[in-house]
């Protein structure tokens, strides 16, 4: 200890300012100092820092305040911020920290959570995006410049290099820690070139299934710089350099490539081995057997070494296993290890395969952490789950479930227990729907298959392609809502259209079959249940045995027919709800359909055609509508009086990608042929007495209801309600 003095006898001091554009500066009071952390001591950067800025603000436009703490006008006063770093977007006439400021409208230093997130911003902006726009490092980026002034001080004795944490350290006990800075090992993170080498396999080579985890991974690929890999003591594999005093690796950056072990571990170690202590049975190879040169000839194919103990047929098999498993074809880890864990990975395989790029990782996969009905798990609030404890108490299957519809983006999933009971239920409902066809099966209908059953392996072969789509891309709730949601809906349609005729037997065993091959993935048991006891291959195991169903290309045709019937009958039953009170009561209807395009739709696909093609582009569903498609249906003789309807006709004709090869002559589907082959299915689903499908080409202009009728168009049939 050299002397102490009170922080208080230091303020009004002037001192140099090395390399600013005012020599000398004052010491002054900054209520936000965290007295806990090093000196207490900052240097002020007004023009950088939104917290400095609103400081310096304060004193000079306040008068009650300077005389408050006792600072001089001539402290500060006469100093303004000076922007000595440009960053785009930023008007020169101003400062990052202002600008800031004033873009999340900051006030005061009381602010605190908006200071923490405007600092960031103008950190971040000024680091990576600033130019220095002023002194000998002019027009360098600030990045670069940082590490240039830093060295120039020092070697000009006007600085020395001082590190400490960014924040209060606490152990995994939950003690505070004392840092202390150490002589050190580093792994040089952020060289050009290891760092271009991964920067292109990021943006050329990997999947990342969330822009927002590649934008991570790039910013964190930018940011990483000299990395402390070693530590004085805990678990962790000794360094393997002569001149060690006894470190070891930092776990960060000794488990970066472990899945190589992965593929070998077996041999090395063997069942019920958690420590490796005992050698692998049949194989007996001893930890002091895994020279540099057998790792080398496993992973890099360098020669066999011919001093080892191991015999060839043992290194072979272990070179096998590590190429059939090789390269990492999916990594799947949480959003907090995007910043170091799997940046630190590419890193290691680019440098330990750095000849061989097909070793290197195909793709990172990352989510939030986990909550439970919106809660974090905590044991004070007794909400914590072991996966014992969930499978015990819901099963493993309906966890499962629960946890595939919780979410899978960076947001935290939410684990919702109230779902529990009704996803029991469901499950329990696909065995019981296939128990059921166990016993029943030779009273179904049999023989050649009908209009609902075509609709239905139409569904069938477009929930596997689209299931499919959602488990390549990792989007498992999606998936889960197709394969077990709106598959079971889908059945359930299928067996009220087949009415009185029933289900077709060897059809309800190929939907069984497909439910247990598509939800496999989520719900394993109930899929092996139904797999082994109601498939055309009993017996075998779904997990072991079937193939991803191969199925035809699902048609347009049969997808627009179940819309349709779908859409009119719950027309029919929204128009009877609102006339439950009527007396009479209303119990008939007439559905008036159209057969063939009106004038004004042809007019509207013409217009919409001839925007496509001047494009190039064809209007995909959720794509807002070409700008010009209003103007110019306002253009048309018919369309200019039917605006509305035919934007809604459009819209329905983009949803259903019936936009992109436009036919003129006749629609895919004839709506009154289809609804009067449903005519007794759809009367019975809609509980009504008598219902009649009538063309709108049939209806008289004399008829009451003519007017009415002829706003019917296709796929958008007019539903006229009477009493009987």
């Amino acid at each position: 200890l050299v002397f102490e003095i009170q922080g208080r006898a230091l303020v009004g001091l002037k001192v140099n300012a090395p390399m600013s554009h005012y020599g000398e500066v004052y010491v002054l009071p900054l209520d936000t100092i965290d007295e806990r952390k090093g000196t207490g001591i900052v240097t002020s950067v007004p023009s950088e820092s939104p917290e400095d800025y609103l400081a310096l603000m304060a004193l000079q436009n306040k008068d009650a305040y300077r005389l408050k703490l006792g600072v001089h006008d001539t402290w500060v006063l006469p100093f303004s911020p000076i922007s000595t770093v440009q960053v785009p977007n930023v008007d020169g006439t101003t400062t990052i920290s202002a600008e800031v400021c004033k873009r999340y409208n900051i006030l005061s230093i009381k602010e605190k959570d908006k200071l923490m997130r405007a600092k960031k911003e103008a950190y971040k902006e000024s680091h990576y995006h600033g130019r220095i726009t002023c002194g000998i490092f002019k027009d360098k980026l600030a990045a670069e410049a940082k590490t240039l002034a830093r060295d120039h001080m020092v070697n000009r004795n006007e600085a020395l290099v001082y590190a400490e944490p960014d924040g209060t350290v606490i152990s995994r006990s939950g003690d505070e820690c004392v840092v202390a800075l150490t002589d050190q090992w580093y792994l040089a993170y952020g060289e050009e070139k290891w760092k271009n080498q991964v920067m292109e396999h990021v943006e050329a080579s990997m999947n990342f299934f969330n822009d927002q985890v590649k934008n991570g991974i790039v910013e964190s690929t930018n940011w990483l710089k000299e990395w402390a890999c070693s530590r004085s003591f805990g678990l962790g594999t000794q360094l393997p350099f002569e001149n060690r005093r006894g470190e070891v690796i930092d776990s960060l950056s000794d488990s970066t490539i472990y899945m190589a072990m992965y593929t070998i571990a077996h041999i090395l170690q063997g069942e019920n081995n958690l420590d490796g202590k005992q050698p692998s049975p049949g194989y007996s190879i001893q930890a002091s057997d895994m020279t540099d040169d057998v790792w080398n000839f496993i992973f890099l194919g360098s020669q066999a070494p011919s001093d080892t103990r191991i015999p060839f047929s043992h290194l072979e098999k272990m070179r096998q296993e590590f190429l059939f498993w090789y390269p990492v074809d999916l990594r799947v880890s949480g959003k907090d290890l995007i910043q170091n864990h799997l940046v630190m990975s590419l890193y290691n395989h680019a440098a330990i395969w750095k000849d061989d790029r097909s070793k290197w990782p195909r793709s990172f996969f990352c989510n939030g952490h986990i909550l439970i009905d919106k809660e974090k798990m905590s044991k004070s609030k007794g909400n914590f789950k072991s996966m014992k404890d969930a499978i015990e108490e819901y099963s493993s299957d309906a966890t499962r479930v629960a946890l595939a519809d919780a979410g899978d983006t960076l947001d935290d999933p939410n684990f919702v227990t109230a779902n529990i009971p009704s996803i029991i239920t469901k499950l329990t409902s696909l065995i019981e729907f296939g128990e059921f066809y166990g016993a029943h099966k030779h009273d179904m209908r049999s023989g050649e298959k009908i209009l609902c059953d075509t609709i239905f392996m139409n569904d069938i072969a477009r929930t596997v392609k689209l299931a499919h789509g959602f488990y390549e891309s990792m989007q498992f709730r999606a998936a889960l809502h197709c394969v077990f949601y709106d598959f079971i809906n889908l059945r359930e349609n299928w067996r009220h259209l087949c009415g009185k005729r029933g289900m077709h037997s060897s059809l309800v065993q190929y939907y069984i079959e497909i439910q247990a091959i598509i939800l496999s993935p989520i719900a394993p048991h109930v899929s092996e249940y139904l797999y082994q006891n109601f498939s055309l291959n009993p017996l075998h195991s779904v997990q072991s045995h079937a193939k991803w169903p191969e199925v035809d290309q699902p048609l347009k045709k049969y997808e627009l027919i179940r819309v349709l019937l779908h859409d009119t009958m719950n027309e029919i039953r929204g128009q009877l709800r609102k006339n439950t009170k009527k007396k009479p009561v209303v119990n008939s209807a007439q559905v008036v359909c159209c057969s063939e395009y009106t004038q004004w739709q042809r007019e509207a696909l013409q217009v919409l055609k001839s925007i496509q093609t001047e494009s190039g582009y064809i209007v995909k569903r959720g794509d807002p509508f070409p700008k010009a498609l209003l103007t110019r249906l306002k253009q048309c003789a018919s369309t200019s009086k039917m605006i509305q309807e035919s934007l809604s006709f459009l819209a329905y004709m983009i949803e259903h990608e019936l936009n992109c090869e436009i036919e003129f002559e006749a629609p895919i589907v004839n709506d009154h042929d289809i609804l009067s082959s449903f005519l007794d299915e759809i009367r019975e689903l809609t509980n009504l007495k008598t219902l009649k499908i009538v063309d709108k080409a049939t209806v008289l202009s004399s008829d009451t209801h003519y007017k009415q009728a002829s706003k019917s168009f296709i796929s958008k049939p007019i539903i006229l309600l009477f009493t009987s």
